[in-house]
C-alpha cells in the first residue's frame, strides 16, 4: 500500500510525503481480491492501495494567540488590581480601622461623627 501523506495551508500545498507499507489487516480484510491479484504473476495490471491523509498546516496558530491573549488579560487584571488598592489605601486603611474599632467595643457604646 503507498501512503501519501499532503501538507497544505488554505490554496497552497506546502509539502507531501509518500512511503510503501504493508496493508493493514483492516484493509486486508475489506479488499481481499487486490493481495491475491498483486501475487499472481498472471493478473496485469496490478492494483496498488493508496491511502491519502490531508494535513492543514494553519499560518496563524489560534491557540497560541488564545494563550497570549488570556495570559496578558490576567496579568493587566493582576496591575490593574493592585493599582487600585495602593491608590485607596487611606480608605481601606480608615474602614479597618473603623469596623475593628466598632466591633471591639463591649456592648452598644459611642456613635460615630464623621
Amino acid at each position: 500500500m503507498v501512503d501519501v501523506h499532503l501538507r497544505y495551508s488554505g490554496n497552497d500545498l506546502h509539502g507531501v510525503t509518500a512511503k510503501v507499507i504493508d496493508m493493514p489487516h483492516l484493509y486486508v480484510e475489506i479488499h481481499p481480491d487486490i493481495r491475491k491479484q498483486f501475487w499472481d504473476a498472471q493478473q496485469w495490471p496490478k492494483h496498488v492501495l493508496v491511502r491519502y491523509t490531508w494535513e492543514e498546516q494553519s499560518e496563524i496558530d489560534v491557540a497560541a494567540g488564545f494563550y497570549v491573549l488570556f495570559g496578558s488579560g490576567l496579568m493587566l487584571s493582576f496591575i490593574l488590581a493592585i493599582y487600585v488598592l495602593q491608590s485607596s489605601r487611606d480608605k481601606l486603611a480608615r474602614f479597618v480601622r473603623e469596623t475593628v474599632a466598632e466591633s471591639s467595643l463591649p456592648g452598644e457604646g459611642l456613635a460615630k461623627v464623621e
